[in-house]
């Protein structure tokens, strides 16, 4: 059986009736009022499409609903998103797939490769993630931060340069190392 794996109770969200578990997530904010009528709408669409993904998060960037989901890519799903989500100001939506980790996840966002990812704790408690990659985006580190509900900071570092073939790599002579020990 295919479906789609949520933070909130599929009963609940169908019903309209949440239990204390999933009203907790939405009056203390960790899933937006909004972003129920986005869960509802992948159950209803689980119903008919093959769907076996895990539901991450959602945005609202500009005019566009932006949809997190761990899985591979389902054809026609935002079409069909766009055609049972009516909110106001959105116009589009795009979904975002990857295969696990929050890594797959920053660089499905990004665009780019992720080189290194650290996160750093302020003394309220709030943490921000620092994502090394190749080159800056300003736009999608608003998206991410959008998406993962905290502050990312993106940084661009110079990658490596790959090793020139042929190249001559300086060897230790054996002696000498040892005649300093």
């Amino acid at each position: 059986m295919s479906s789609v794996r949520a933070p909130l109770h599929q009963a609940c969200v169908e019903s309209g009736n949440l239990c204390s578990v999933c009203a907790y997530k939405i009056n203390s904010n960790i899933i937006a009022s909004w972003e129920v009528d986005v869960i509802k709408a992948l159950y209803e669409i689980s119903k008919n499409v093959k769907l076996n993904h895990r539901y991450e998060s959602s945005a609202i960037a500009g005019s566009t609903l932006y949809v997190a989901l761990e899985g591979p890519p389902v054809e026609e799903l935002e079409r069909e998103l766009a055609r049972r989500v009516k909110m106001r100001g959105v116009e589009r939506v795009r979904v975002i797939y990857y295969r696990g980790g929050l890594e797959k996840l920053l660089e499905a966002i990004l665009g780019q490769r992720v080189l290194a990812i650290n996160r750093v704790y302020s003394s309220d408690g709030s943490s921000t993630l620092i994502v090394k990659v190749e080159r800056r985006d300003p736009g999608a580190a608003r998206l991410a931060s959008l998406l993962l509900k905290t502050q990312v900071e993106v940084e661009a570092i110079e990658p490596r340069k790959p090793r020139v073939e042929g190249a001559k790599m300086r060897k230790h002579d054996i002696k000498r190392v040892l005649e300093k020990i």
